[in-house]
């Protein structure tokens, strides 16, 4: 995914989905007359009646700004606004024949920073399949009132459609006279068909050319034994069409990896086993223990904040290497123009591995770039990158979590002995976790949209020394952003440093979702755009932990050095890092 293409989506991709009912026929709020949306309805000051605006109060009726005599809607921004977009909208089922859609409308700009513009988009129950709007255009500083036209293909597949305005930035931004056509008839004459139907749908799941079967671990293991003796590449296929319900454990994945016949089956294994990471373990792997009351679950998160306090920073300076293997459910692109539809949930794909050398260093967790293989992969390129598990990512988690509440959860069966669970639940207002898209249009490439997201999750607490052994955060962000999910599940165990035992990570999953945009582009020149999901997912292996130490050695004067230049007793040569 390439950062421009990221860029427009992000400001594509952040209207909300404000579902309004409306009538089958003509669009509520239309004049049967002249086929122009009325914002005649409703007190000033408040959203239109029949119409949608999102975030509260930045989208309402303004009755002192007239455009042909009638009352405008107002869309106004200032710096400290919530979001980045406001947005006016309404909702309409698809039950018009055509084959596309046209929405005019006036627009007047005062001081709009970024951009202000029309949008359409279509829906699939719920998820986005395509979508115009003037984001190209760039309308934005001062500009007197001026119609406006964009034009989208009529998707077989949607079952909705969203109209309306937008505003990115600040600034304010009146709009006029929207019109909506099928074919250059207004929709107020334009036959009606039936709306499609809604994706067909078994015990829950959706049924589609990408199905994946929901599966229990020893359903899994049982599907493994049956197929023991297949092809590496077939079963690497019917691994890719499942999808746990239950958290699979280290030694279990371990175990069926050994009974696999290749490569392509134990990454695809390997891929549902860390989808899988943020899930309960199956009940029959609980430890039956009662839960400890309240005053030995306020000792154990006591023991866990000391352990953070007292030995997280008491951690040498090291250096280890860091795996990651990269995984990508994304639809491609050819496939989403041969169906037009993205229902559904794709199988796996492996997109590679590299290899890196990762310092820790006075507290802070550096990546040596020096050391990354032969692909030369940067982390600014990558859609999913994860920083700071080494130490900061437990100290901000356990710090917000214990200030919004920890509450007990359930005992889980550690390496050795049992650990403690604790849920938590962060509000955005107290939260430290940061998820940073690429920039918006009217943004510097490189200029960071810093945002903080609300999120919850679990930690595993060694119940006798405190001791952080688990972790996982789940970001609970907005629809309306580009972002939809930011996970992580950080695992945390003894390794041997310099002829000691520490406890450090040794592997993590990191799961980001973001919406996508597709153009095609046909033969006339004409392009629509399809919007789909796209997930990352990292799996990332701690190994080859080592002490970082600077070594000085003394370097003896030279005979051959010339006159002036001889290095005296006690001259040191440049630090290196010396393995232990």
């Amino acid at each position: 995914m390439r950062p421009f293409l990221f860029a427009f989506v992000c400001v594509a991709l952040t209207l909300p989905c404000l579902a309004q009912t409306a009538s089958s026929g003509a669009p509520a709020g239309t004049s049967p007359a002249d086929g122009v949306f009325s914002f005649e309805g409703g007190p000033a000051g408040q959203v239109p009646k029949g119409w949608a605006g999102s975030p509260p109060g930045t989208v309402v009726l303004d009755d002192t700004v007239l455009h042909d005599g009638r009352r405008c809607v107002r869309i106004e921004r200032k710096a400290a606004s919530e979001g980045y977009n406001s947005v006016l909208s309404k909702t309409f089922p698809m039950v018009f024949s055509g084959k596309k859609f046209e929405l005019r409308g006036f627009l007047h700009t005062e001081k709009v920073s970024r951009v202000a513009g029309l949008w359409m988009r279509e829906d699939r129950n719920g998820q986005e399949v395509e979508l115009e709007n003037m984001v190209g255009r760039q309308l934005g500083g001062t500009t007197d009132w001026k119609e406006y036209s964009i034009t989208l293909r009529i998707s077989p597949v949607a079952n909705q459609l969203l109209i309306g305005a937008y505003l990115n930035g600040s600034g304010r931004a009146w709009v006029s006279g929207l019109r909506l056509y099928v074919d250059g008839t207004l929709v107020s004459q334009a036959p009606a068909i039936a709306p499609p139907p809604a994706v067909n749908t078994v015990d829950g799941q959706i049924v589609s050319a990408f199905t994946r079967k929901p599966v229990t671990v020893q359903q899994l293991e049982d599907a493994l034994a049956a197929a023991h003796g297949k092809p590496d590449a077939e079963l690497a296929q019917r691994l890719a069409d499942l999808g746990l319900t239950e958290r699979l454990s280290n030694a279990k994945l371990s175990s069926l990896k050994a009974g696999l016949p290749g490569q392509k089956s134990s990454m695809a294994l390997v891929a549902l086993a860390d989808e899988s990471a943020f899930l309960d373990p199956p009940p029959a792997e609980l430890p039956a223990a009662a839960p400890p009351d309240i005053t030995e679950q306020r000792r154990i998160i006591g023991l866990a904040l000391d352990y953070l306090d007292k030995t997280v920073p008491k951690l040498p300076n090291f250096f280890a290497t860091r795996i990651t293997d990269r995984y990508d459910q994304s639809l491609p692109k050819e496939a989403i123009a041969a169906s037009g539809s993205i229902d559904g949930i794709p199988p796996w794909r492996a997109t590679g591995s590299d290899r890196a050398t990762v310092l820790y260093r006075n507290g802070k967790e550096v990546v040596d770039a020096a050391e990354s293989n032969a692909r030369k992969i940067k982390e600014k390129d990558l859609v999913l990158a994860t920083k700071g598990v080494f130490g900061p990512i437990l100290s901000t988690v356990v710090g917000d979590a214990a200030r919004s509440g920890l509450t007990w959860s359930h005992w889980e069966q550690g390496a050795a002995t049992p650990e403690a669970v604790f849920r938590y639940l962060v509000p955005k207002t107290g939260s430290h976790y940061e998820v940073t898209p690429q920039a918006l249009p009217g943004k510097a490439e490189g200029e960071s949209l810093q945002q903080f997201a609300a999120y919850h999750g679990e930690i595993a607490i060694d119940p006798a020394s405190g001791t952080i052994l688990r972790m996982t955060l789940v970001a609970d962000l907005e629809s309306t952003q580009s972002v939809l999910e930011g996970d992580i599940m950080v695992q945390y165990g003894p390794v041997e440093i310099g002829e000691k035992t520490y406890i450090c990570p040794l592997r993590s999953v990191s799961v980001s979702k973001v919406r996508t945009a597709t153009v095609l582009r046909g033969p006339g020149g004409d392009s629509r755009t399809l919007l789909s999901y796209g997930t990352e997912l990292n799996d990332v292996a701690f190994k080859d932990y080592h002490v970082f130490r600077t070594e000085i050695r003394l370097v003896p004067p030279s005979d051959s050095a010339p006159e002036g230049k001889s290095p005296g007793p006690g001259s040191a040569s440049p630090p290196s890092p010396a393995p232990q």
